[in-house]
């Protein structure tokens, strides 16, 4: 942590790279409290993986993927495509991936 914030790399935080560092963790206990209040949102996050605040069809495979190895990709394409009505196109932004979540959820299970 010390290493990324001394941004000079002089081995000493200065006043500004020590609020840069005390930004960066305010910012991070402020995304643990929505994942924690929030599963959708926390599942959003973790499908995420590049953090530009997009799920894109192969993040979503990916972590469907962990909930259900055998799901359908047509099937996950499908919903996908289905919550996908705002731009950017190709990329669910959290509201439109919760309700692809909620979709999900109403779907039956085939039995195993």
């Amino acid at each position: 942590m010390f290493d990324g914030a001394d941004k000079n790399t002089d081995k000493k935080l200065d006043f500004d790279e020590f609020k840069e560092l005390k930004k960066e963790a305010a910012k991070q206990a402020e995304l643990q409290a929505k994942r924690d209040a929030d599963p959708e949102f926390a599942l959003f996050y973790a499908a995420d993986t590049n953090k530009d605040d997009q799920v894109s069809l192969d993040e979503w495979k990916v972590e469907a993927k962990k909930a259900d190895p055998n799901a359908d990709d047509v099937e996950l394409e499908k919903g996908f495509n289905t919550a996908d009505t705002e731009d950017p196109k190709g990329q669910l932004n959290l509201n439109e991936f919760k309700v692809l979540v909620a979709n999900e959820k109403k779907l039956p299970k085939d039995p195993e």
